[in-house]
């Protein structure tokens, strides 16, 4: 986000495969696990191993990243709170995902970011 306001979101520079989630690395490593996407602090239902999906997590979201396995921002940067934190955690982290809310569903992540549909 500029000092403006505005989002601004990354575009992909090679294919993304199907299903797919396009966006930028900002903490590496490989995970697969259910994504639990949460709007609101206060309605964070987190499980061990969970992939945390938050538009834009700041301090007050550090202690759900002790269960994440992986974060997906939809905002933010390599400097921002979340992507800092997930990095210091050791769990991967993508931000500027698009696409649907991945509600209930299992994600891979890596090199590519994969989402599977319905619950597993």
């Amino acid at each position: 986000m500029t000092s403006e306001g505005e989002i601004l979101i990354p575009q992909a520079t090679f294919q993304v495969p199907v299903g797919a989630l396009a966006g930028s690395r900002v903490s590496s490593g490989t995970i697969e696990g259910r994504a639990r996407v949460v709007h609101k602090l206060e309605e964070g239902q987190l499980d061990k191993g969970d992939i945390l999906v938050a538009s834009y997590p700041d301090l007050a979201w550090t202690p759900l990243f002790q269960l994440a396995a992986g974060l997906v921002m939809k905002v933010g940067g390599l400097i921002t709170h979340g992507a800092v934190v997930a990095r210091e955690y050791g769990i991967p982290s993508v931000v500027g995902g698009r696409g649907s809310d991945p509600k209930n569903c299992r994600w891979t992540m890596g090199d590519t970011s994969r989402r599977y549909s319905g619950d597993h």
